[in-house]
C-alpha cells in the first residue's frame, strides 16, 4: 500500500491547489506572480495559462497570502511556515503545472520513489 500523506511542502501545496477551484483572487495573483517573475510573465499569457488551471480566478476571494494561512491550519502538525508556504504557491503557479498535475503530484512521487527502490534491488549482481 502506498503512502499518499504529504511528506514535503510541495506535496502539501499542491494537493491543497489541486482540489481547489477558483480560491485564488486572478488580480492578487497577478500582483503577485508579476513581481515574484521580475514582471517577464505577460499578463495575457498569464491569465491564458492560470484559466486552464482553475486555481485563480476574477471570482477568486483569497489571496495569496491568505491561502498560504489555510494551508497552514490544515496541514497545522507539518509546522510549515507561512511565508514558506506562500513562496511554495507562487513557484508553483508560475511552473505551468496544471490543476491535474498538481493533485497527482504524491502519487507520481510515490510511484518513482518506488521504482527507484525497486531498480536499485533488482540491479544489484549475485556474488
Amino acid at each position: 500500500m502506498i503512502d499518499l500523506e504529504p511528506q514535503t511542502l510541495e506535496e502539501a501545496v499542491a494537493e491543497y491547489l489541486g482540489n481547489s477551484t477558483g480560491i485564488i483572487n486572478l488580480y492578487d495573483a497577478e500582483r503577485e506572480l508579476m513581481g515574484k517573475s521580475g514582471g517577464h510573465v505577460s499578463i495575457e499569457i498569464f491569465r491564458h495559462i492560470n484559466g486552464n488551471r482553475g486555481i485563480i480566478s476574477k471570482n477568486g476571494k483569497l489571496s495569496i497570502q491568505q491561502v498560504a494561512g489555510n494551508i497552514v491550519n490544515q496541514y497545522e502538525s507539518y509546522c510549515f511556515d507561512e511565508q514558506d508556504v506562500r513562496n511554495t504557491i507562487i513557484n508553483l503557479l508560475l511552473s505551468g503545472m496544471t490543476k491535474t498535475e498538481m493533485r497527482l503530484l504524491i502519487t507520481e512521487n510515490r510511484l518513482r520513489e518506488y521504482t527507484k527502490e525497486k531498480n536499485y534491488y533488482q540491479q544489484k549482481p549475485c556474488q
